[in-house]
């Protein structure tokens, strides 16, 4: 939730097993301000070359386990943390999805955020950190927990595949106001 003015900011996945995710905003005696469809431009990207272009849409798309608070510049924010579905068969890679959480910002963005993934090129989980070596390094890694500490957040990892030889996890650390260029991602 937006801790300077109680909004409400969730993701919902539909149980149709079909319909796109929605990201919602609550007032704060929970009234419904606006539920849209969740808007993963650089996913989509991601996915289409690796050729699933539906995985962005995808009802599973952004698997969220963890959301913070934060606020950058004057400018309030929530950030989701899970897995993005990025392949057919369902591989997905770590994922840091940051949103508006001031009733304006977030009525204009329109299910659109800042978007960041962990997936196979540059910006990737290691096999130090996953406890793997894998041809697609990442996919057995999800960010399990966040935290922040001035201007920076700590996403914490956890493995989602038992079998792995051994479980490795690590903290990546990262800019609050990360943008979406190329070169944003862990520190």
């Amino acid at each position: 939730s937006n801790e300077a003015t109680g909004h409400v900011i969730y993701k919902v996945s539909p149980t149709d097993g079909t319909s796109t995710a929605t990201l919602g905003m609550l007032t704060p005696t929970l009234t419904l301000v606006l539920e849209t469809a969740i808007q993963a431009n650089i996913l989509n990207t991601k996915a289409t070359a690796k050729g699933c272009s539906s995985c962005a849409t995808a009802f599973d798309a952004l698997k969220f386990e963890t959301a913070m608070y934060a606020q950058t510049g004057g400018t309030n924010y929530v950030i989701f943390a899970g897995a993005a579905r990025m392949e057919t068969d369902g591989t997905s890679y770590p994922a840091i999805f940051k949103v508006h959480a001031d009733r304006a910002d977030f009525t204009a963005a329109n299910g659109a955020g800042t978007e960041m993934y962990l997936d196979d090129t540059t910006v990737r989980v290691e096999s130090i950190c996953e406890g793997a070596v894998d041809p697609k390094q990442g996919r057995l890694t999800t960010i399990t927990t966040l935290t922040m500490r001035g201007s920076y957040g700590y996403a914490g990892t956890s493995g989602r595949d038992d079998s792995s030889p051994h479980r490795s996890a690590c903290i990546f650390m990262f800019s609050l106001d990360f943008t979406e260029d190329a070169t944003d991602g862990p520190i």
